[in-house]
């Protein structure tokens, strides 16, 4: 019974290959040129991590060597918030769904939020040296 699952098993795998090799692939669209900005951030070494588009339709991203969170406008007007908790290594930032980010601290054992106009809170986590 066993040899006979493992013969169906192999059968099935089989049929299921030669049927995706006879599906199209589709086609990818030909690159267009375009052009890239880059924005330099004010204070070195900011190290920027995450990034995030915000309820404002703003860019922010995590800055773990300058312990702040970073946003930048479109027009390219870049804003520094530091952290309440000294060399806290903010890592990643996420848009929440309350219309505020969300952002992990790893070194200071926090979950942060900062609202669009730059309020910050700290939440720490239970567990130690989390």
């Amino acid at each position: 019974m066993k040899n006979l699952r493992i013969l169906f098993t192999l059968c099935l795998v089989i049929f299921i290959s030669g049927f995706l090799v006879q599906l199209p692939i589709a086609q990818a669209a030909p690159a267009t040129a375009g052009s890239i900005t880059q924005y330099p951030l004010p204070n070195y070494p900011s190290q920027p991590f995450g990034i995030a588009l915000g309820p404002d339709k703003n860019l922010w991203f995590a800055e773990v060597f300058t312990n702040s969170i970073g946003r930048i406008t479109p027009q390219g007007v870049i804003t520094e918030f530091p952290l309440p908790t000294a060399n806290s290594m903010p890592y990643t930032i996420v848009s929440g769904p309350d219309g505020n980010l969300w952002f992990t601290e790893w070194r200071g054992h926090n979950i942060g939020r900062i609202t669009p106009e730059g309020i910050i809170t700290e939440f720490p986590i239970p567990t130690p040296a989390a």
